[in-house]
C-alpha cells in the first residue's frame, strides 16, 4: 500500500439545476481544496473522516502514473 496520496475536498453549494458553461481562471465555480498525504496509509485518512462523519464520493483509488513521482 502506497504511503503517499492525496485527499481532494471538493463542495458544490449549492447544487446546480441547470448546467453552466464551463469556468475560466479567475471565475467563481466549484471549489476544490487538495492535500497531500505523507508518511501515512490513505486507507487510514479514509477511515478517520469517515468516523468524523464526513461523506465521501467514493473510498480512495488506487492509479499507477509511469514516471510520476520518479
Amino acid at each position: 500500500m502506497s504511503t503517499i496520496g492525496e485527499v481532494e475536498l471538493v463542495q458544490f453549494s449549492p447544487a446546480p439545476t441547470t448546467p453552466t458553461p464551463a469556468k475560466g481562471a479567475g471565475e467563481l465555480g466549484a471549489f476544490l481544496l487538495s492535500f497531500e498525504v505523507k508518511n501515512e496509509e490513505l486507507d487510514a485518512v479514509y477511515q478517520r473522516l469517515l468516523e468524523k462523519g464526513i461523506a465521501c464520493y467514493s473510498e480512495p483509488q488506487v492509479l499507477e502514473l509511469p514516471g510520476c513521482g520518479v
